[in-house]
């Protein structure tokens, strides 16, 4: 998630202030943030092109890492001018130009010519490109259960499946661990021509795997009602925190996804990696090996919904109407969807089950301690309301 839109959703700087004094402190205990810059030992600066806090002197290897970030963009329209800015942007006169200073320490954590602060939705991350690890931090004002939820899940899973990267150290009272640095990047940083057939059927049949550990079978009635009434009551914690948002038209929309969702008979239930889309999976340089990260949001739910949540490209709103008017017009299943082709009977049906998941998710997400103002996902979501609905009348 980009600095921009954090800052339109939650007061940014002094959470972000607060977060990385106790990150420090857990780096070096007599570590704190200086009120008087000029006094300070260690000065800390913003690239805006990288949405990082860096120091000026940020080693070669780190600027290496942004640039793989960085140099494929899936929105074809800035390809070429992304790339060519990345690469500029790797040598560091280019970089050090645009550095921006952010904020200053009362003294000094070790190497950190090597370090990198990169702010995340509920999480803040540190770099050490040095030692080769990446500290993952919970940031102040949010819910510790989150992370609580990924070290769970990740304990479980780790050791039986490839794709899940191991926690190296925890703090005790579990606001932060750590986690080895490897040299991947998210898929979507990857040209399209390199997603090829095998390797998406691959993650599939992993995710597949994983899933199948939780299965189980519910009537479909029963447990879309049990929905239902949980998006209720999130719809009036909507109200009272931004009212008018929750209208009778977004009521009605979860009823009809409801109605027919229960058109399934049964329902398989399995465990779901919850926010699953091509910035959540890892891919090496060898185009072979991945890791999918981000377990925040894993629990049980319908066991298509991964798989939906990646062929429809939900976390990208403005393209969901016509993704979904693509799935239930294709003959053909996408290649992800091949391993559970099995659970579903009537994409129609499937389709409004995920829709009435995904709102539970996406309020979830949306209601959470830190959040202030109505995030850009939310709005974006709202507006889609009356295409969606029409979609499955």
């Amino acid at each position: 998630m980009r600095i921009a839109e954090l800052k339109q959703r939650e007061n940014f700087h002094s959470l972000f202030l607060a977060s990385i004094e106790q990150l420090f402190k857990s780096l070096e205990p007599d570590l704190a943030l200086c009120e008087e810059p000029q006094l300070a030992f260690q000065q800390w600066y913003y690239h805006p092109f990288y949405g990082v806090f860096v120091q000026r002197e940020f080693s070669k290897t780190g600027r290496r890492f942004l640039y793989d970030s960085m140099r494929h963009s899936p929105a074809r329209w800035r390809c070429v001018a992304q790339r060519i800015a990345a690469q500029t942007l790797h040598y560091a006169p280019t970089f050090e130009a645009l550095l921006r200073p952010a904020f200053a320490l009362n003294g000094a954590i070790k190497s950190a010519k090597h370090a990198m602060i990169l702010p995340g939705n509920q999480r803040i991350r540190f770099f050490d490109f040095e030692q080769m690890y990446c500290r993952v931090h919970r940031k102040v004002g949010f819910s510790e259960n989150s992370l609580k939820n990924e070290i769970r899940i990740r304990q479980r899973l780790v050791g039986r499946y490839a794709s899940i990267l191991p926690i190296t150290s925890l703090s005790p009272d579990l606001a932060y661990f750590d986690e080895p640095l490897i040299d991947f990047q998210p898929l979507n940083r990857y040209h399209q021509k390199l997603r090829t057939h095998d390797l998406i059927q691959r993650i599939a049949n992993e995710l597949f795997a994983i899933a199948k550990n939780d299965e189980q079978i519910v009537q479909a009635k029963q447990y879309s009602e049990n929905i239902l009434a949980k998006l209720w009551i999130k719809g009036d914690n909507l109200d009272k925190r931004w009212p008018g948002l929750s209208s009778q038209k977004l009521r009605l929309f979860w009823e009809a996804c409801a109605k027919l969702a229960s058109y399934q008979g049964e329902v398989h239930l399995a465990l779901t990696h919850g926010d699953f889309q091509e910035g959540n999976i890892l891919l090496a340089k060898n185009h072979h090996d991945f890791a999918i990260i981000d377990w925040e949001d894993a629990k049980i739910r319908f066991a298509l919904y991964d798989a939906l949540c990646y062929v429809l490209a939900a976390r990208r709103p403005k393209t969901l109407c016509a993704r979904a008017k693509q799935y239930l017009k294709s003959s053909d299943d996408a290649a992800f969807l091949g391993p559970w082709k099995a659970l579903y009977t009537n994409k129609k049906s499937a389709l409004a089950l995920f829709l009435l998941e995904d709102w539970d998710w996406l309020l979830d997400a949306s209601l959470r301690e830190g959040i202030k103002y109505c995030p850009l996902g939310l709005r974006m979501r709202l507006d889609l309301v009356s295409g969606l609905h029409d979609l499955i009348s």
